[in-house]
């Protein structure tokens, strides 16, 4: 039952991935801060405690969010008038067409009715929707929100609160920070140990920003504006000092870039199997060198990811 009642609260307050639930905080955080979500073990979670939270939190959430909603609107309806304001100036418009001629009256009777009519079903709909936003934003909220953050905080790997996280990928969940001047770092949290392996305060991507996480061995490269290495799941780097790595998709070798930026091909260890003496990751030679390394380590094709 308290898994029913768990789940009944995640479009609002959590999403849940496969081993954890990522836990969103907005609501009891500044504007603009970058504690925005916590990642959570499922075991961690599924507890009646846990449940009481995540209730209060959903409550506080509503009742920010109706309040926003309702501030918005003012806003709104401030630079941009009414619904009634936007239909009498399209009236205006419908009579200076008749006055001028071009449209008939017949028309202009036809045109009114319809605006009338799909302008007084639109205020219906939108006064019911008002009214719900006003229930909400009357609730009662967190008597304390920092106090309720901290509690959440406890739950959470690392005791910590990140920009954002992405779906969990065989047991790895990217995390997100942003820097005082926006600028992203990201890392990596091994759920099946609970712990942030690759801390977000060095790389603002890997694998140049694609979706793919660790390759099946469990290697990953992060990009950082001091160089490019390549990393395994305990957060261990492996190899460094590149300007750039790339994973080859049917051979364990890497495509490396220099500081000097020229392009030859390492192995894992980091060994040089083609000099550096390639212009481009995408030359010919250095294809044709691909080519001649990936016989003589036996021409047996893998899948990295």
């Amino acid at each position: 039952m308290k898994k029913i009642l768990i789940s009944l609260l995640l479009p609002l307050s959590m999403t849940a991935m496969a081993q954890v639930v990522e836990v969103n905080v907005s609501a009891l955080s500044e504007e603009g801060s970058n504690e925005r979500v916590g990642v959570v073990l499922k075991k961690d979670a599924e507890t009646e405690a846990f449940y009481n939270l995540m209730a209060e939190l959903k409550n506080h959430s509503d009742k920010v969010g109706a309040t926003k909603n309702q501030a918005d609107r003012k806003k709104s309806e401030a630079e941009s008038g009414t619904v009634s304001d936007v239909l009498n100036d399209a009236l205006a418009q419908l009579d200076d067409l008749k006055k001028k001629g071009l449209l008939s009256e017949a028309d202009y009777q036809k045109m009114k009715a319809q605006m009338s009519a799909q302008v007084s079903a639109d205020m219906k709909k939108d006064a019911a929707a008002q009214a719900q936003i006003a229930d909400m934003a009357a609730q009662r909220g967190s008597s304390n929100p920092s106090a309720l953050k901290e509690r959440i905080r406890s739950y959470c790997v690392g005791k910590r609160f990140f920009y954002s996280a992405l779906n969990e990928v065989d047991g790895m969940v990217r995390v997100e920070t942003r820097t005082a001047d926006g600028k992203r770092r990201m890392g990596y949290i091994d759920v099946t140990i609970g712990r942030v392996v690759i801390e977000p305060n060095r790389y603002s991507t890997f694998n140049h920003g694609t979706t793919k996480g660790f390759t099946k061995d469990g290697y990953i490269i992060g990009h950082s504006s001091v160089s490019t290495d390549m990393l395994d799941r305990s957060g261990r780097v492996v190899l460094t000092g590149y300007k750039n790595l790339y994973f080859y998709n049917d051979c364990r070798i890497l495509k490396a870039v220099n500081s000097e930026s020229k392009v030859g091909i390492i192995d894992y260890q980091g060994n040089v199997l083609e000099p550096f003496v390639h212009s481009s990751v995408e030359s010919e030679s250095l294809a044709k060198a691909a080519n001649r390394i990936f016989k003589e380590k036996g021409g047996e094709k893998v899948e990295i990811w």
